[in-house]
């Protein structure tokens, strides 16, 4: 990305800010992508100060929404492909500011210019480990999940972690659309429980049956808004709080895999791509593709029945 050259005096300092960089993101949702990307600034070497700077804050934000909101695998093709850097601007920059939004546009669109054209400067083993999709909790996990909710110590922080489990593990929602969902956003009736979804990607979601129950007792518990925080208001920093001060356990939820579990869910039962899609609040299929290695091999004889009786449209 600029003129200066690695084995300069520029070049060990600027290493050594990478390295040391700290965003304001909470701890656990920075260090599960903290060396990728520090690999990746390194590689795009920014080549001062100032521009670095921009570049790790740039890049920082928008990994941890690739990766934590939308389960994205810490691959460079994957997060630094056109659609994604797209996709990100239309869905979750909309708090900055014109400026600050064409200045972070271009920055992500070098960075993955110098990465993905093969001239990116490696010179400092990052030891960065393999990539792999958030994964879907297993049945067991689930249940454990469900023991860290109810064993949260007051009834706000039990009503909270149990509102998160059913709205990402039960309809698939972001942490940005928990945070948001009202008591009025959710429609009871003789079809079970949906949620009436707004803001970027709005659409209506039935809930799985699973957790229509729990969907009701929390709609029954709750004012304005499922999701609360302790002064009353709502907004998707107040999950990122809850998680970081919330009760400690074997295992702590991550939205992503709750949402990555929905989806299995539903790709293993045969719910129609189409569909999901739609109530995903997704739009191209490749978003699908990284769920596919969690979901059984097909035996045989299903195989050839699938196959055999598709009827034509």
């Amino acid at each position: 990305m600029n003129s200066d050259t690695p084995g300069s005096s520029v070049d060990s300092a600027l290493t050594q800010y990478i390295e040391a960089f700290r965003p304001r993101i909470p701890e656990p949702y920075w260090a599960p992508i903290a060396g990728f990307v520090r690999a990746v600034v390194h590689d795009a070497w920014p080549g001062s100060f100032p521009t670095t700077r921009q570049c790790l804050v740039s890049v920082a934000q928008y990994v941890r929404w690739c990766h934590q909101t939308n389960g994205l695998p810490l691959d460079r093709a994957t997060i630094f492909n056109a659609s994604a850097i797209a996709s990100y601007f239309s869905h979750a920059a909309s708090h900055l500011s014109a400026t600050e939004r064409k200045r972070r546009h271009n920055t992500l669109s070098r960075v993955a210019a110098t990465l993905l054209s093969g001239t990116a400067h490696r010179t400092v083993d990052h030891h960065v480990s393999e990539p792999t999709p958030n994964s879907p909790y297993t049945p067991r996990e689930l249940i454990s999940l469900h023991t860290w909710a109810i064993g949260q110590p007051s009834a706000r922080q039990r009503h909270n972690a149990r509102t998160m489990l059913a709205l990402a593990a039960g309809c698939g929602l972001t942490k940005q659309e928990i945070a948001f969902v009202q008591t009025n956003d959710v429609e009871l009736d003789d079809f079970g429980v949906a949620i009436h979804v707004s803001g970027a990607a709005p659409r209506t979601v039935p809930v799985l049956a699973d957790w229509e129950d729990v969907i009701r007792e929390i709609v029954a518990e709750s004012g304005k808004y499922l999701f609360t925080s302790s002064r009353g208001g709502s907004g998707a920093h107040q999950v990122d709080s809850f998680l970081v001060h919330s009760h400690v356990s074997e295992l702590k939820p991550v939205i992503g895999r709750l949402r990555a579990t929905w989806i299995t869910t539903h790709l293993h039962s045969g719910t129609p791509i189409n569909v999901l899609l739609q109530a995903a609040g997704l739009t191209s299929l490749l978003s699908l593709d990284r769920y596919r290695t969690f979901i059984p091999a097909v035996a045989s004889a299903d195989y050839r029945h699938h196959l055999r009786n598709a009827a034509t449209v």
